[in-house]
């Protein structure tokens, strides 16, 4: 690197650091403009500003098969706000799932030339690292037994928990591969892995907390591949001493002096865990608004305008969003809808190559989505496009190998004639 590029790809990790840093902080409601995305716009212009054909191709490669869906819902919310002027819901909801995809655009830019170097490695365990911290700093708009953090609610600082785990497993698996380990980087993995359990024990979120059991038994699997025994008792230990923990009113940060308020507050954490509440939970997040549809809303879609920034507009559940992300993408674009993501998706994921942590990574990804709808979350699309540079530089790595090995075996053949 010349020293005008790596002034450039310092100022791109530094930014990096400080994108994640603002991710958790939610100073306006879910859906609308937030922190972050000032850091996005700076960023963007430290990315353009050095940007060359490569570098877009990724980008475009990336998301390229989401363009037919991406036509669909504009083409969908147009239709429907030709009917509703005063109502700017579709409209918004058409810019929140561009500004996704502009997301996985970007940030698969950015992680490629952070990982160019594979000492940029550093920046990517800082920026999870500061994304542990920034949460605590504020405290949530709203009181709850269950505790948001600076999310707007708990159920987005499960996710986000959800995705900080999956980004730290990915980063080591860079990491193993280019053997790039010392012990800061031990100490940080162990810091992020503690904060990420903490975020979904304190949220109490049910989807969060199966997934990041699995995320927690997948993480010690690869450090502890060689070493049954050990990685057996971990398995064994993490779900009662996680299931102690959600109970803990220290941990819960329960603020009561009277024994009835905390004996309710245990009673309805109890309750949330609860086989039957669980099944009528999900099938009212999933189901429950979506009854009544005419044939043309189950075809084409009715719009995206339940959710103005994330508020519902009215107390029905016909306008409430689905908490499941395919039935929010059914309910707003229909049959045609559905089918276009999920064809895109089945693509996308192809391109990724025989990366295998992938088939891990989305499997919980579709599971948290199955109840609940994290297509707005920004967090989201960072995620998936680090585990996208990341399948897309290991499937360099093994041609590139592959490659030495054929030129190699076809020396040694030259040489024995």
């Amino acid at each position: 690197m010349n020293v005008f590029s790596q002034k450039q790809y310092t100022t791109v990790g530094i930014l990096t650091i400080l994108s994640f840093a603002m991710l958790p902080l939610y100073l306006f409601s879910s859906g609308g403009f937030q922190l972050v995305d000032v850091m996005i716009v700076l960023l963007s212009l430290a990315i353009f500003m050095a940007i060359n054909t490569n570098e877009v191709q990724i980008g475009s490669y990336l998301i390229s098969p989401f363009i037919p869906f991406i036509s669909w819902s504009i083409i969908i919310n147009s239709y429907y706000s030709m009917y509703s002027i005063s109502e700017g819901g579709y409209f918004l909801s058409t810019i929140q799932l561009i500004f996704g995809f502009y997301i996985l655009f970007l940030f698969s830019i950015v992680f490629n030339r952070i990982l160019s170097d594979p000492r940029g490695v550093k920046y990517l365990y800082w920026s999870l690292l500061a994304a542990c911290i920034t949460p605590w700093l504020l405290e949530a708009k709203r009181g709850s037994i269950r505790n948001a953090l600076s999310f707007n609610n708990p159920n987005q600082l499960a996710y986000y928990s959800i995705l900080i785990l999956s980004m730290l497993l990915l980063v080591n698996s860079v990491d193993a591969e280019i053997r790039n380990k010392g012990k800061m980087r031990w100490i940080l993995t162990i810091a992020i892995l503690i904060f990420s359990n903490i975020f979904v024990i304190i949220s109490a979120s049910r989807a969060g907390f199966v997934i990041v059991i699995l995320l927690d038994i997948y993480f010690f699997y690869t450090l502890l591949r060689r070493h049954t025994k050990l990685f057996l008792f971990l398995v064994f230990m993490i779900v009662p001493l996680l299931m102690i923990a959600v109970q803990s009113k220290v941990i819960l940060n329960k603020k009561s002096s009277n024994d009835m308020a905390e004996v309710n507050h245990i009673q309805t954490i109890n309750k949330r865990f609860n086989k039957n509440d669980i099944i009528e939970s999900l099938s009212k997040r999933a189901f429950g608004h979506i009854e009544d549809k005419n044939d043309f809303s189950i075809i084409f879609g009715g719009g995206a305008n339940k959710g103005h920034l994330g508020v519902a507009k009215v107390e029905s559940m016909l306008m409430l969003e689905a908490h499941n992300m395919i039935m929010e993408i059914f309910d707003s674009y229909g049959i045609i809808g559905v089918v276009l993501f999920l064809g895109g998706s089945v693509i996308f994921v192809v391109r990724l190559g025989g990366f295998p942590y992938k088939w891990f990574f989305f499997s919980t990804l579709l599971l948290y989505n199955i109840s609940h709808n994290g297509i707005r979350f920004r967090c989201m699309w960072v995620a998936i496009a680090l585990i996208s540079v990341a399948a897309l530089a290991s499937s360099r790595r093994q041609s590139s190998k592959y490659y030495q090995l054929s030129e190699l075996q076809a020396a040694n053949r030259y040489c024995r004639s």
